[in-house]
């Protein structure tokens, strides 16, 4: 199961206005745009020992209005949970905020499995989305209570050199 759906579908669930969701356009990022992204705005360190990298923007149009809003995912794979779980916690991930960046461009960080899944967004001025990617974790480990789900990205089919 994808994790990034699953988090792309919790977002898009808190954007709901009346009933009415907004339409989601995914656009697939490559392996070396996430590896630039990773080592410029997180930590180059989460690179060391990576298996796979892969990554999506999601853009969400909500009905009757002409922007969009942002949310964005990262994932990397690891050859272990363990070694999943030692990325995780570098200390630079606690900071919950991208760096290098113009504006402040919020994220949060799962576990799941092999996998550490980072979620972010561009439109952190809505509170929905802050209040979405926050919760995401959580949202992780109550899935996971409910049925046994093996996470991977399906587009996460390109080694890294």
């Amino acid at each position: 199961r994808s994790p990034s759906l699953f988090a792309a579908g919790a977002v898009r669930e808190a954007l709901n206005e009346r009933g009415a969701g907004p339409a989601m356009t995914v656009v697939p990022r490559t392996a070396q745009e996430m590896r630039e992204l990773v080592a410029v705005k997180l930590d180059s360190r989460l690179l060391r020992g990576l298996e796979r990298i892969s990554g999506s923007d999601f853009r969400y149009r909500l009905p009757g209005r002409d922007r969009t809003t942002h949310f964005g995912t990262i994932v990397i794979r690891y050859s272990s949970p363990l070694a999943a779980g030692r990325m995780a916690s570098l200390p630079s991930l606690r900071r919950g905020y991208f760096r290098n960046s113009k504006i402040l461009i919020r994220y949060s960080v799962a576990v799941l499995g092999r996998l550490l899944f980072v979620a972010y967004s561009e439109s952190s001025g809505d509170r929905r989305i802050v209040e979405a990617i926050a919760a995401l974790p959580a949202r992780f480990a109550k899935a996971a209570t409910q049925a046994p789900i093996q996470w991977d990205e399906p587009d996460a089919s390109t080694p890294v050199p």
